[in-house]
């Protein structure tokens, strides 16, 4: 009778124990082993935040569920857990609360807008006007030659058509010597475009978490990255963009090498690139 009883009350106290969830479970076996989050953080590439999201079962400050469940994979296989029983509690969380994957909101580039030169618009309009001084000449020409011969007196020389044609192919060397080359400054702006679209060059060198918003909040990136990735990033400027170990990544904006010298003490960054370019706007 007493082992009896003693054998409902274990089974009565297991029921009672709480099952930790998918967070809790990462914490303590994190704890158990005796590494910290800074010492985790550079081994799996993410910023300590994202981390202690993933502990704290904080999913509305995480990215997409996917994403998500890859965070999860990496960090069973550093702890050395299994996988499996962790991603099922996280997909049960994520049910619960309403949370479903979802496509990105991506901004693609937008293409040029083409732009009509000053001079494909005043060319019809310098040939109308050669057309009617020609005909406006030839008329002129027509009327002189009748009242001349009609009078008795020596002809005079009257030559009204070579002076206009000489002034008109004047004013057509002009106007092609005027339209041929743009100002520089509108060449410089045709060159330079006006969308505000940039692009952002980002090499990995070691394992980093990257993140990159555009100038409207849209997320173009958000991944861990292993090392030796290249990636170009086009979209709208300036960049808000977070490093989770910013030793490891060299980025280039418009060709030009972006320093990274706010690094904290968790080897994170977060810089803001484009800003002079938006100013300049």
């Amino acid at each position: 009778m007493k082992n009896i009883a003693k054998n409902e009350n274990q089974d009565k106290d297991a029921v009672q124990t709480p099952v930790p969830s998918p967070g809790e479970l990462l914490r303590h076996t994190r704890k158990d082993k005796g590494f910290s989050l800074d010492e985790v953080a550079p081994h799996l590439g993410l910023p300590c935040r994202v981390l202690r999201a993933l502990e704290d079962d904080d999913y509305e400050r995480l990215p997409a569920p996917m994403y998500v469940r890859g965070y999860v994979r990496r960090y069973c296989a550093l702890l050395g857990i299994s996988e499996v029983p962790v991603l099922e509690m996280v997909d049960q969380q994520l049910t619960h609360k309403g949370i479903e994957d979802h496509a990105l909101a991506l901004r693609l580039p937008m293409a040029p807008k083409k732009k009509i030169r000053p001079v494909l618009i005043l060319i019809p309009l310098i040939v109308m006007l050669l057309v009617a001084a020609a005909a406006l000449v030839w008329a002129m020409q027509s009327s002189e030659s009748i009242s001349l011969s009609s009078i008795d007196k020596p002809q005079t020389t009257f030559q009204p058509a070579v002076e206009m044609s000489a002034l008109t192919s004047e004013n057509d060397n002009d106007n092609e010597q005027n339209f041929s080359e743009p100002e520089p400054r509108l060449q410089a702006m045709n060159e330079a475009g006006d969308d505000g679209m940039r692009t952002l060059a980002v090499h990995i060198i070691q394992q980093s978490w990257v993140e990159v918003f555009d100038a409207n909040g849209d997320m173009l990136v958000a991944d861990i990255k292993p090392s030796g990735t290249n990636l170009e990033i086009t979209g709208l400027a300036p960049f808000s963009v977070t490093l989770g170990y910013a030793p490891g990544v060299q980025l280039t904006f418009s060709g030009q090498p972006v320093p990274v010298r706010a690094i904290s003490s968790d080897n994170t960054a977060t810089l803001h690139i484009g800003d002079e370019y938006a100013e300049e706007r």
